[in-house]
């Protein structure tokens, strides 16, 4: 018998990073959530909502991506926003955004239409791209992305999804990881030692 191969899902993630020393935002998932009690970077699933083209008005430097890679981008802001409160995203007047948003009952593209927000592609750097291998309960297909973290945004956990978020040093992260006070799964491991 013949071992079925479990389908990829697209996911994306991002690695926000600040200050002297660098730090990165670290969430720890909920008991019952997909890594449950693990640390990791804000992210999770690519939706067909993700790609669809009423998205390009209000972004920028999405001319040159493809519709799968601006969807992993736009995903990566939007579960951003949704486990840490940080909205990585531009105000035209200013160039970046500050402060606390909610938007209780709206979508995060109507949210981002009301205030007269854009998502600025291009500040998504590339880092990294992980695929679960064959024999994973729950295979992704992770593409990860690095960008300086929004002034005066330090986050807060959902309650839901997430229970926990706190920015770290790489190097700290990847220490108590191998000494068991923070669980890893490799991915965000590996990504924690190029940072390091």
């Amino acid at each position: 018998m013949v071992d079925s191969v479990r389908p990829l899902r697209n996911a994306a993630s991002l690695i926000l990073v600040r200050g002297e020393p660098l730090e990165v935002l670290m969430v720890r998932r909920h008991a019952r959530a997909s890594f449950a009690s693990s640390y990791v970077f804000p992210g999770g699933v690519v939706e067909p909502d993700d790609a669809d083209d009423a998205w390009l008005p209000r972004l920028i430097g999405a001319d040159t991506l493809s519709r799968p890679e601006r969807a992993a981008r736009i995903a990566a802001c939007r579960e951003t926003f949704e486990e840490t409160q940080i909205l990585v995203a531009v105000d035209p007047q200013s160039g970046v955004t500050t402060g606390r948003h909610t938007w209780h009952g709206m979508s995060f593209f109507d949210g981002l239409s009301a205030s007269g927000l854009y998502l600025d592609l291009s500040r998504l750097i590339p880092f990294v791209h992980w695929i679960m291998p064959d024999g994973v309960p729950r295979r992704f297909d992770t593409r990860f992305y690095i960008t300086t973290a929004p002034p005066e945004q330090d986050g807060a956990s959902d309650g839901v999804e997430i229970t926990d978020l706190n920015w770290t040093e790489p190097a700290i992260g990847v220490e108590e990881a191998l000494t068991g006070s923070r669980h890893l799964y490799f991915p965000t491991l590996a990504n924690l030692e190029l940072l390091s």
